[in-house]
């Protein structure tokens, strides 16, 4: 988080969030309201249980979709300080620019920080040097 200099009030997109723990942690340690889109239905309707039941102090948010077509109601909910994806992106190698399009139109004109911690190596297996 430190990483990202996350303030409170800033408008955090979490990119990939799964079950939502990194998008309650960021809001619980910063401040920020966070946004949360997956893919998977199961994985969104946890992340709203959870933080609804354990952390309803917490601004957040968590919606089912794709990181290469944001939602609608998420586009609106922008622009965001921060977009963070951590080991989503590789699920989605063919479709890299479609990501950094959504990426750019969610985020901040200028001010804004994208974080991304992934994996894009190739077809191949890892080297010995990775």
């Amino acid at each position: 988080m430190s990483i990202a200099s996350i303030q409170p009030g800033d408008r955090v997109l979490d990119l990939g969030s799964g079950k939502g723990l990194a998008c309650m942690e960021i809001a619980r340690a910063t401040g920020a309201q966070c946004t949360g889109v997956d893919f998977t239905p199961e994985n969104v309707e946890k992340a709203n249980a959870v933080s609804k039941e354990r952390y309803p102090e917490l601004n957040v948010r968590f919606f089912v979709g794709s990181f290469t077509d944001l939602p609608a109601e998420v586009l609106a909910d922008g622009p965001y300080d921060i977009i963070v994806s951590r080991v989503a992106l590789c699920h989605a190698h063919s479709n890299i620019r479609e990501f950094f399009e959504q990426v750019k139109k969610a985020l901040k004109p200028r001010t804004g920080r994208a974080i991304i911690n992934d994996f894009l190596g190739g077809g191949g297996p890892p080297s010995e040097t990775t």
